[in-house]
């Protein structure tokens, strides 16, 4: 869940306020959650459907709306949103503030209230169980909540907490989702993670005792580090702790499976013509020639800072670890070891290592092209786009 679902709801609180009296409830859901970041994409939102003063955003209320009960949505049983705590005292009790922009946390647009409850899970983003009292002003958490949750249709928007993340400084992952059993592990409904147990694995229930039993159609948080760029993505979570079972959303999985997709055209193939990056001497950047290039083996080297920053890129760097970090670790290279990162994708290997010569870190070109994707390549020259 992202900033289109708050102005979606935001934009139907304000005309439903200028004609008529709000509704108690509106159920919110939503058809992508989490997708791994080599395939980031616009959420697809479905089109809301007015009946009277319920908004229905997938049409679960078949007697009060006609619903395409033909076409069944394959949607994640949880949403997400990365918000920033900014007042866990609130006046209204169970209700902390948190904002999606810190830099206009008092515009309602951005608020989001969370309402807590006795059921309310807190974690770290590693997996410890942590308690409420650990969320801080400033805190920076993922929140979860059920895509079936009745949320009021009120501003600012306000949601039920089912499971909160602290993030930290150590880079962990996790999804909430309803996971279903198949050959190589267990898929969850939004069809972007896939998971195997391995025997270190820590799998744990709501109070954190050891669970023996199947996963298979059970709301699990899982808690991973790296994982493959494929889609679904892949990995072996380090802990899983399994909520139970969601009948609602094993009712929506069922329907989705049953139902008959109309058939479509297959994809014109296309082959994509390979870019080679031996043959650079330029690398330009506006009107501008970056004049401390040279060539290693076939690679032209350039120099990280300059051309980055000219591409509007933040750089660090890290002496302790003799890394540069860009954009407060969206990307990141350590000096002599040739893995570029790029946010939580698997390290990229690309045709030399980062070094430092005469003071200046130097990557290949391609790190550009391919990394942080702000150049291109025109004939002998790689194009930077300058900001």
């Amino acid at each position: 869940m992202k900033k289109n679902l708050i102005a979606i709801i935001a934009l139907t609180a304000a005309l439903a306020a200028s004609t008529s009296a709000f509704a108690d409830t509106v159920q919110i859901s939503e058809e992508e959650l989490n997708k791994p970041v080599s395939t980031y994409a616009p959420d697809a939102m479905p089109t809301p459907e007015i009946q009277g003063d319920i908004m229905l955003l997938n049409g679960e209320e078949k007697d009060a709306v006609a619903t395409d009960a033909e076409t069944p949505i394959e949607i994640a049983s949880y949403m997400s949103v990365d918000v920033t705590v900014v007042k866990t005292d609130s006046d209204v009790d169970g209700i902390i503030k948190t904002t999606t922009d810190v830099n206009n946390k008092d515009d309602q647009n951005n608020t989001v209230n969370l309402k807590i409850t006795d059921d309310t899970l807190v974690y770290d983003n590693l997996g410890n169980k942590k308690a409420l009292s650990d969320l801080t002003d400033g805190s920076k958490i993922t929140v979860f909540t059920g895509s079936y949750e009745p949320t009021p249709l009120i501003l600012p928007v306000q949601y039920t907490a089912n499971v909160i993340i602290i993030n930290g400084d150590k880079e962990g992952n996790v999804n909430a989702d309803t996971y279903l059993a198949d050959e190589e592990g267990y898929t969850n409904a939004a069809n972007t993670l896939k998971i195997a147990a391995a025997d270190d694995t820590k799998i744990v229930d709501k109070d954190e005792k050891e669970y023996k039993g199947d996963l298979d159609k059970n709301d699990l948080i899982v808690f991973y580090g790296v994982s493959t760029k494929s889609i679904p993505a892949q990995t072996t979570p380090t802990k899983v702790v399994v909520l139970g079972k969601n009948e609602i959303a094993l009712k929506q999985i069922e329907a989705a499976k049953n139902a008959t997709p109309a058939p479509t055209a297959a994809p014109e193939v296309t082959e994509t013509p390979q870019v080679s990056y031996a043959g650079l001497v330029n690398v330009v950047i506006g009107d501008k020639n970056v004049s401390d290039v040279y060539a290693k083996d076939n690679t032209t080297m350039v120099p990280l800072r300059e051309v980055a920053e000219a591409a509007g890129f933040t750089v660090t760097w890290d002496a302790e670890n003799r890394a540069v970090i860009l954009n407060d670790g969206v990307y990141s290279l350590k000096i002599g070891e040739n893995s570029y990162v790029k946010g939580k994708m698997m390290p990229l290997t690309l045709s030399a290592a980062p070094e430092i010569v005469n003071d200046l870190t130097y990557v290949p070109a391609e790190f550009f092209a391919e990394v942080t994707e702000s150049a291109t390549v025109d004939g002998t020259s790689l194009v930077v786009t300058a900001k």
